[in-house]
């Protein structure tokens, strides 16, 4: 405070913004890479969530200015230029209100005027404190029931163009990922119709609940199973395990719109990451 004047001393923390929004943007892309290999319509609508929190954090670092003075509050955008200004006599009321999820406690406090609402996070400013012992020497009154779950300060709040920007982005965005999701994935057939291999199985990894067998014959593909106990099967010869079904022959079903999708499409051609395919087994056939 300094001649009844408070400048807001906003909080930055640019990197950390920088490092959510890159680990946000690699979850999607995961996300909708293996969406559009699986063709699983959930996956992009996770994906959204990940949008979300890029919109978020980048809403979270933009913090406006405010200068609090005897008669008025000005607001800026962070970089100094005038949005608003509220007097002090158009000011109804103010309150600190705290939320209590799990084990974070936020404090907001809430400045409403005639015409639009203030929202400030405690956590957003060094000087916070110096608001409230800023409102509380003009003697303005305060009204307890101004919260940010008050459906009259969310519709007063005021928005900056910016921040209305990201929003707007953040929705159309939204739309787009998924029109674009379908348009690439409308061309993939849902024939029932299947394909077999046969081949000698050369290897067998498991995981939590699945197995991935290699054949001989087709070193560039994996064949995925849900049939994890029946691979999973050992014979033991002088206390040594092997798996019985390891070099085994077998037949192997899976669905043709699989293999021409992931195998014959243009698109799917461009973005592959690996040089190995992986397919769901309909069926299969030990021969041996």
């Amino acid at each position: 405070m300094n001649n009844n004047i408070t400048i807001a001393e906003p909080k930055h923390n640019y990197w950390k913004t920088v490092f959510e929004c890159t680990l946000c943007l690699l979850f999607f892309l995961f996300l909708i890479y293996n969406a559009i290999l699986e063709v699983l319509w959930f996956l992009p609508v996770i994906s959204l969530i990940f949008v979300f929190l890029i919109a978020h954090s980048v809403l979270k670092e933009y913090k406006k200015n405010y200068i609090f003075y005897p008669d008025s509050i000005i607001v800026q955008t962070p970089s100094q230029q005038y949005i608003t200004q509220i007097k002090a006599s158009e000011i109804t009321a103010w309150n600190e209100y705290t939320t209590h999820r799990k084990n974070k406690t936020t404090t907001f406090l809430i400045i409403e005027s005639l015409s639009q609402t203030l929202v400030i996070e405690k956590e957003d400013y060094k000087n916070y404190f110096s608001f409230v012992d800023h409102l509380k020497q003009l003697n303005l009154p305060t009204n307890k029931s101004l919260t940010t779950a008050d459906s009259k300060v969310y519709r007063k709040e005021l928005h900056t163009p910016f921040e209305k920007n990201v929003i707007l982005t953040f929705a159309v965005s939204c739309f787009v990922i998924l029109a674009s999701y379908w348009l690439i994935i409308r061309t993939k057939s849902d024939s029932d119709e299947t394909m077999f291999f046969i081949g000698q199985i050369t290897s067998i990894h498991f995981s939590k609940r699945t197995a991935d067998l290699k054949l001989e014959e087709y070193q560039n593909l994996i064949f995925h199973t849900r049939d994890k106990a029946f691979f999973k099967s050992y014979n033991y010869n002088n206390g040594n395990e092997t798996l019985v079904n390891k070099g085994k022959t077998i037949k192997i079903s899976i669905l043709k719109s699989d293999y021409d999708w992931l195998m014959n499409d243009k698109f799917i051609q461009h973005i592959r990451l690996f040089s190995t395919t992986t397919f769901n087994i309909t069926n299969y056939t030990i021969l041996d």
